[in-house]
């Protein structure tokens, strides 16, 4: 072997075998770190569709259960506020929803067991007030409601076999 090839196995193969190592580690550790990621996204996905499962459950739920109360559905029907506060108060107070308000068939507002005081609103051009007016079974959205985002659930209330 001549100084000459010694001097080229040297200086430019080792270093090179060297680089193409180094590269491939870090081509490898990319990689690792994307499918780490990948994985991680999918785990915070999958909470996040839990998290909004469970919201929505709980809102549907609540919806239905003051739906089914008579003292809900006669003071829905001839439009006593006095049914409804009797129910709505002391349920508003032990559950963890935010807002809860009350429609009379036409739209208006009999009750809001987040503010009791504020009622007689016409909100009948709200698209989930309106389906829950025409007897649609249930309505979910996601809306602003006095400036924060709000998972809205409706269930029409029937009296007498008709919406009230």
């Amino acid at each position: 072997m001549t100084l000459k090839e010694k001097v080229f196995r040297n200086t430019i193969i080792y270093p090179a075998i060297f680089a193409v190592i180094t590269v491939l580690v870090l081509i490898a550790y990319q990689v690792m770190n994307l499918v780490t990621i990948g994985r991680e996204n999918e785990n915070r996905n999958s909470v996040v569709q839990m998290n909004y499962k469970d919201v929505r459950d709980r809102a549907c739920s609540f919806a239905a259960m003051l739906a089914s109360y008579s003292d809900f559905q006669q003071g829905t029907a001839v439009d006593r506020r006095l049914y409804l506060t009797r129910v709505v108060d002391p349920i508003f107070e032990n559950i963890h929803a935010s807002i809860v308000t009350v429609h009379e068939k036409d739209g208006y507002v009999i009750s809001r067991g987040h503010d009791p005081d504020r009622f007689g609103d016409d909100e009948s051009s709200k698209p989930y007030v309106l389906k829950a007016i025409q007897g649609e079974q249930s309505s979910q959205t996601i809306t602003e409601i006095d400036g924060s985002p709000s998972f809205i659930c409706t269930k029409p209330i029937y009296y007498n076999e008709s919406v009230s």
